[in-house]
């Protein structure tokens, strides 16, 4: 509690995030606050989704992708680059001191919303003004078993001599995606086109829980 009391007496300029201005940018001046980049993540999850589609056409003789694992990545972006421009947006209006700093930690995944599941319960209480339902645990659980796998991607580590070892983390993944396992590392069996549709429905399903609260339109934000 004594760091965050020094921490609020702290000057906002100071607290904010650091920065830097281009010198190309001296003269210039924005009419824009925050750029936003969740609609850009969607757009590339869907396209990678295509590529690996059509790579495992069965005319393609083939039975997993190598662009299902961007998908994946791109589709976890998108969520968590929606929920983050969203609370910079929240953050900015809140005059608060102590909300505005647990929105920070929330939005930076600090101290107490380090998991995944903390922060999108948190964040979805900020935003919902409209009395919607809380996030049901089962959705909350579903994403974090998505996160571990998007993490094991792109923290790609391996550990195991035996490849018919998974890591313990990608257990969850596994049985909720609902994949048929192949006898073969851990990375073949998750470029399947069952995961790569449990990614999506997993990533859209909050994203269409999100939409609403932070008054975003679901056909822009998909391009529908």
């Amino acid at each position: 509690m004594k760091f965050i009391s020094n921490f609020l007496k702290r000057p906002l300029e100071i607290r904010r995030m650091k920065v830097f201005k281009p010198k190309e940018f001296t003269n210039s001046t924005s009419l824009f606050t925050l750029a936003t980049i969740s609609t850009s993540y969607w757009d590339l999850a869907e396209e990678f989704r295509k590529q690996a589609l059509d790579q495992m056409n069965p005319t393609n003789g083939s039975i997993y992708s190598v662009y299902v694992f961007p998908a994946i990545i791109f589709y976890c972006s998108a969520l968590e680059a929606l929920i983050n421009e969203n609370l910079a947006l929240l953050e900015n209006q809140t005059s608060d001191n102590e909300l505005r700093s647990e929105i920070t930690q929330v939005k930076t995944s600090n101290v107490a919303f380090r998991a995944i599941t903390p922060k999108l319960r948190r964040s979805h209480e900020l935003f919902n003004h409209t009395g919607q339902a809380a996030l049901e645990e089962d959705i909350l659980q579903n994403y974090a078993a998505l996160a571990e796998l998007r993490n094991a991607i792109v923290h790609y580590c391996p550990e195991y001599v035996d490849i018919l070892h998974w890591p313990e983390r990608l257990k969850q993944a596994f049985q909720r995606s609902g994949v048929d396992p192949l006898a073969a590392d851990w990375t073949i069996t998750f470029r399947s086109g069952t995961v790569l549709e449990w990614a999506r429905e997993t990533t859209k399903s909050l994203i269409e829980r999100f939409l609403p609260l932070v008054k975003i339109d679901h056909n822009h934000f998909f391009g529908n």
